[in-house]
C-alpha cells in the first residue's frame, strides 16, 4: 500500500484542528488542551505565552477557547512536581487511556491493510528474514540515512546559546506519525544494533504469522506496548516549512528501524515538542568581539546574519529567534545541510520555495555557505549588534502551514 511521503505528517488532520478546542491551565503551570473531544495535548509552560507556542507547534493556532473557571494566566515558577505533572505520564492509568484512543484513529486502518500486503512477501526462514531485512536496511541507508542532529537548541554546543530555564516548557500527546519523518535515532544506521539484533526477525516473522484481522490488531497493539504504562515509543518533534521531524527520544529503536526497513505507513507514538528557543551567543552582544577569523563562532555568527538577511531569520533584541524557517538551520553548514537533505526527501521541494535557494545550495555545505556568506572580505565578527528594526512579531508568508515559523 503506497503512501506518497509526509501525507501522514504526524496524520493530523485539518479537521483536527477546527471546531471546539478547551484549554485549561493551573496556577502552577500544568496545561492541557481537548481538541474535538479526541485529540489531548498536556504539557507545561511557565506563561501563556510559552503555552500558545506549544499548542501552535500541534497545529493549534490563536483561535483557543479556556474555560474562564479552570484557567490561570499566572506566571508559574519552575516546580518539579508541577512540571513531572505535565507529562503525558503523569498518570499510569490515564495514560494508557489516551494511547486507547489516539489507537483508534483512521490511520490504524492504514496499518492494517500495509501489514496484510507485507506478510505475504516475508520469507519462511529466520536467516532468509534477516537477510531480506539486512538488503532493505542497506537500500534505506544509501537514500535515506539518518542525520547526527536535528534540534539546534538541544544540539550540545553545537549552536552557543544561553542556557535555557531550570526547566523547559513543553507539551506532549499521543499521535501516528509516518515513520519516513523519523531522521535521527540513537542507533545511527538503519538495522545495525549492539544489542538484540534478534529482535528485528522476531518482530517481522510475527507479521508473517498474523493470517487473521485480530491476529494483526494484536501484533500493531504489541508493537506500541498498548498495553502497558512504560514502553511507547517517544519522539521529540523539529518543526520545518510544512511540517515537522522528528528524532526518537527514548524506547523503541529496533522498532523504529523495522517501520523504516518495511516502509510502514505510520505508527503510534508519544509526541513531545523540542525546547523553545534561546539567545542566541553573537559577538559584540552576548560576548566580546573577537579578532580570530576563523573561530568557529565567526563562521556561525555570519551564517545567522545570512539567514537573517534572506528573512530566514528574525530575531529580537537580545537574539533570541522570534521566527525561523527551520531550526537546524542554525547548526554548522555539514548539520544544516544534512537535515536539508533528510527534509527534501520527505517533503520534496519545500526548502526550494521556502527559502529561495537552489537544492545544491541547500544540500551541499560549501554552496550553503557561499550562498548565506558572501564572498567579499568583511568582518563578520564586528556587524552583529543589537538589530535596528527587526520585527519581533510571528509574520508568516501566505499560504504557510501551521508549522512553518511558528516562533512567537
Amino acid at each position: 500500500m503506497s503512501v506518497p511521503p509526509a501525507i501522514l505528517a504526524c496524520i493530523r488532520s485539518s479537521a483536527a484542528h477546527k471546531g471546539d478546542t478547551m484549554i485549561r491551565r493551573r496556577p502552577d503551570g500544568v496545561f492541557e488542551a481537548t481538541v474535538n473531544d479526541h485529540r489531548y495535548i498536556r504539557g507545561w509552560s511557565s506563561t501563556t505565552a510559552e503555552m500558545r507556542e506549544i499548542l501552535r507547534r500541534f497545529g493549534i493556532d490563536d483561535a483557543l477557547h479556556a474555560d474562564p473557571a479552570q484557567f490561570s494566566d499566572a506566571v508559574a515558577e519552575p516546580e518539579f512536581q508541577a512540571v513531572i505533572d505535565g507529562a503525558l505520564d503523569h498518570d499510569g492509568q490515564d495514560l494508557r487511556q489516551r494511547m486507547r484512543e489516539a489507537a483508534g484513529h483512521p490511520a490504524r486502518a492504514l496499518l492494517q491493510q500495509a501489514l496484510r500486503d507485507l506478510g505475504p512477501q516475508i520469507p519462511d526462514s529466520d536467516d532468509e528474514i534477516w537477510r531480506w531485512l539486512q538488503q532493505r536496511a542497506d537500500e534505506l541507508e544509501a537514500v535515506a540515512p539518518q542525520v547526527q542532529h536535528l534540534a539546534a537548541f538541544s544540539s550540545g554546543r553545537l549552536v552557543p546559546h544561553e542556557h535555557p530555564a531550570e526547566y523547559d516548557a513543553f507539551g506532549e500527546c499521543a499521535e501516528w506519525v509516518d515513520p519516513r519523518l523519523i531522521v535521527n535515532t540513537p542507533d545511527p544506521h538503519w538495522g545495525e544494533f549492539d544489542r538484540r539484533p534478534e529482535n528485528l526477525v522476531i518482530i517481522t516473522r510475527a507479521i508473517r504469522d498474523a493470517h487473521t484481522p485480530e491476529a494483526i490488531d494484536t501484533w500493531i497493539d504489541k508493537f506500541t506496548n498498548m498495553n502497558n504504562y512504560v514502553g511507547h515509543i517517544q519522539l521529540t518533534q523539529v518543526e520545518g516549512p510544512a511540517g515537522p521531524l522528528f528524532r526518537l527520544r527514548t524506547n523503541g529503536s529496533h522498532r523504529v528501524h523495522l517501520a523504516r526497513i518495511l516502509a510502514l505507513p505510520c505508527l503510534l507514538a508519544r509526541v513531545k515538542t523540542n525546547r523553545l528557543p534561546c539567545p542566541l551567543f553573537v559577538l559584540g552582544l552576548s560576548i566580546p568581539d573577537l579578532d580570530i577569523p576563523d573561530h568557529p563562532l565567526v563562521h556561525l555568527n555570519g551564517l545567522w546574519e545570512g539567514l537573517r538577511q534572506r528573512g530566514l531569520l528574525e530575531v529580537d533584541e537580545n537574539w533570541s529567534p522570534t521566527r525561523m524557517c527551520a531550526e537546524w538551520m542554525l547548526m554548522p553548514a555539514t548539520h544544516a545541510t544534512a537535515v536539508n537533505r533528510a527534509y527534501a526527501h520527505a517533503y520534496p521541494g519545500i526548502l526550494e520555495q521556502a527559502t529561495g535557494l537552489t537544492a545544491a545550495e541547500l544540500h551541499d555545505a560549501e554552496q550553503w555557505t557561499r550562498a548565506l556568506i558572501p564572498p567579499a572580505p568583511r568582518r563578520w565578527w564586528h556587524v552583529f549588534r543589537r538589530p535596528r528594526g527587526v520585527r519581533t512579531t510571528d509574520v508568516r508568508p501566505p499560504g504557510a502551514t501551521t508549522s512553518a515559523n511558528t516562533l512567537l
